[in-house]
């Protein structure tokens, strides 16, 4: 138990240094369509030990997903389709179905 304890400490603070280096512990970070969210941005907790988080946006899938290097158990992921404000924004499906429908009706000469 002491050494798995230990091994996730060491991973934690591996993916803190790879934050402030810049690095990022995804492999599909590219900085064009996924971009990293570093453990220095995000706060929390999960159980007793779980402090240090890392995590990604995924601007095609349109998600964030993170993870808790302390306590791999836990990991999180939020779809922004679903989340109401970013469904109604410019380029989301609410919006896409907005314009759909509109171009729809127009084309039909009802606009």
């Amino acid at each position: 138990m002491q050494a798995e304890l230990s091994r996730l400490k060491a991973c934690a603070e591996m993916v803190r240094a790879m934050g402030r280096r810049g690095e990022s512990a995804y492999g599909n970070v590219d900085g064009g369509s996924v971009h990293d969210l570093p453990a220095q941005a995000i706060c929390g907790r999960s159980g007793a030990c779980g402090t240090t988080f890392s995590g990604c946006i995924d601007l095609v899938r349109g998600t964030i997903r993170i993870d808790c290097a302390d306590d791999p158990a836990f990991w999180l992921e939020i779809d922004l389709a679903a989340v109401p404000h970013f469904a109604a924004a410019p380029g989301g499906p609410e919006a896409r179905t907005a314009g759909d429908d509109f171009r729809a009706c127009a084309g039909d000469g009802e606009a």
